[in-house]
């Protein structure tokens, strides 16, 4: 099973889909927002912000249907991918603190300033 990043793009809001480690860069397909210049993991972080914060996410809260880990901070969903103790589901407490980070005004610096 291939490891896959799914995000949507902060600038231009189109989806888009990435397996981890086919291409170095990794850049939105629609307006080339850079997502990151090194598509390998890194432990415990996110790829594309790097927040270390996460939770995990099942489409109809059916686990058996498969779970992506998700970024509080960009809400990139990581999928066959190894993260480090994620909370068991999205928590209010935790996606504001997330927002209150320097990961997230990095993220949101990059966005706002792109062209």
């Amino acid at each position: 099973m291939s490891k896959t990043i799914k995000i949507d793009c902060p600038v231009c809001v189109s989806r888009n889909v990435f397996v981890i480690g086919a291409v170095e860069k990794l850049s939105c397909d629609d307006c080339g927002f850079l997502f990151t210049e090194n598509s390998q993991l890194l432990t415990g972080k996110c790829l594309i912000c790097g927040s270390g914060s996460f939770y995990y996410f099942s489409p109809f809260g059916l686990s058996f249907l498969g779970r992506d880990s998700v970024c509080y901070v960009c809400e990139a969903h990581y999928r066959n991918v190894q993260i480090d103790n994620p909370e068991p589901s999205f928590s209010e407490a935790s996606f504001a603190r997330a927002e209150q980070s320097v990961e997230a005004r990095r993220f949101k610096e990059r966005a706002d300033h792109w062209h």
